[in-house]
């Protein structure tokens, strides 16, 4: 009797053993399942949104151009097919808000960069033993940043054109053979006077000026067409946006800096550096020595114009052979009018940058004119026959870089 009893015990405890056990099996292969299917899912998740952030960043200016309107919408449309392309994906839509699910969020600007973005998937896959613990699902989350970068052919010249005029003379060009790097402007571009052989190695036109034809016999180069960058509140206002952005005012507006003459042998008594003129109706700065090397000096002209003039072969600016006009690393920069330069018989053996953002850059050059730096203003004038090498931004061709 006292046996019978012992051994349906044991079995009792048995019974008991292999319940216990039989639960443990189950929950681990319910972790094993549906964490194997959490883990894949999130490889997913991370896939697509990689592959959304490389592909909606496209759309993005490169130059920091704000993306809004039609531009926001077809950066979240493509962020959401890219999502459902390249993977398995739960999601169905645009978030609507950061507890949605099974949706994509799109962030741009990011980081304060209106040419970056974050792409963020969420999504709620069910789990498959989890059920029977009180989790019916999960929540994953992946995400990705990008940006876009300028790319291409560096810059020599840019007409913003605020006003986008219809005559489509953003930049004119008289007179020629010119040879350009990349030239881009937002109000087209017009060829005047005996306008032939002129060249560039990339032509870029804002939509303003989709119709304005360019006679490839006048003008040749791969055209490309772009939406115009904005500038509104005048060309430095912060919704400005210039290719390769225009420095702020490096001079004090409260200094009355009168004008700026620069004669023969300047540069003998005044060293590289920053020359101001002021703010007054008659402040103005005007260069037209000879034997001058402006290696190193910026020029800004707060109100009226710079004027450099250096048209005979041995006077002004010191044009020959033996010493051509060496302006490397020099800035001119008008913050309100324009800037007039005839150079023709001289040699920018440097890189110069020029800028009008208010007004016009007027370069008259010659046969032996060369020309290394960048120009943006509001118009552009190129007068005569010069080879111009830009050293502005990249153009065309950018490039989209993952970022985490």
């Amino acid at each position: 009797m006292g046996r019978r009893m012992q051994s349906e015990g044991e079995r009792g405890q048995v019974l008991i053993l292999m319940v216990l056990a039989m639960a443990l099996m189950f929950a681990i292969v319910a972790v094993v399942v549906d964490g194997s299917n959490l883990f894949v899912q999130k490889r997913s998740s991370q896939n697509g949104a990689d592959a959304a952030a490389l592909a909606a960043s496209k759309d993005l200016d490169p130059y920091g151009m704000p993306c809004t309107g039609t531009c926001l919408t077809t950066v979240q449309n493509d962020a959401l097919d890219y999502v459902k392309k390249n993977t398995p994906s739960l999601v169905t839509h645009l978030c609507a808000n950061s507890s949605d699910a099974n949706c994509v969020d799109v962030t741009t600007p990011y980081a304060g960069r209106n040419e970056k973005l974050k792409i963020t998937v969420r999504e709620k896959p069910r789990a498959t033993f989890g059920k029977a613990v009180g989790l019916s699902s999960f929540n994953v989350t992946a995400s990705a940043v990008a940006h876009v970068a300028p790319g291409g052919t560096p810059l020599f010249a840019f007409a913003m054109n605020s006003g986008l005029s219809t005559n489509c003379d953003g930049i004119r060009i008289n007179g020629g053979p010119n040879t350009f790097t990349t030239i881009w402007s937002n109000g087209g571009i017009t060829l005047s006077g005996s306008n032939t052989g002129n060249t560039a190695g990339s032509i870029v036109l804002g939509s303003a000026a989709g119709a304005c034809p360019l006679d490839p016999s006048q003008l040749s180069g791969p055209v490309t067409n772009v939406p115009n960058r904005t500038c509104t509140g005048g060309g430095l206002s912060s919704t400005c946006y210039w290719p390769s952005p225009i420095p702020a005012n490096p001079c004090d507006p409260s200094v009355n800096y009168g004008s700026v003459t620069v004669g023969a042998n300047w540069t003998n008594s005044n060293p590289p550096g920053l020359y101001c003129s002021g703010t007054k109706n008659n402040d103005q700065i005007t260069i037209n020595g000879n034997n001058l090397d402006l290696t190193g000096y910026t020029f800004v002209a707060q109100k009226n114009d710079i004027t450099l003039t250096a048209s005979a072969l041995n006077d002004t600016f010191g044009c020959t052979a033996a010493r051509p006009c060496s302006v490397p690393g020099t800035v001119f920069y008008d913050l309100d009018g324009s800037v007039g330069l005839n150079s023709s018989t001289c040699a920018w053996t440097g890189t110069s940058q020029i800028y009008a953002p208010n007004g016009t850059i007027t370069f008259s050059g010659g046969s032996t004119t060369t020309f290394n730096g960048v120009m943006e203003a509001q118009i552009l004038q190129i007068n005569g026959s010069t080879n111009f090498t830009g050293t502005g931004a990249l153009v065309g061709n950018p490039a989209v870089l993952l970022d985490q």
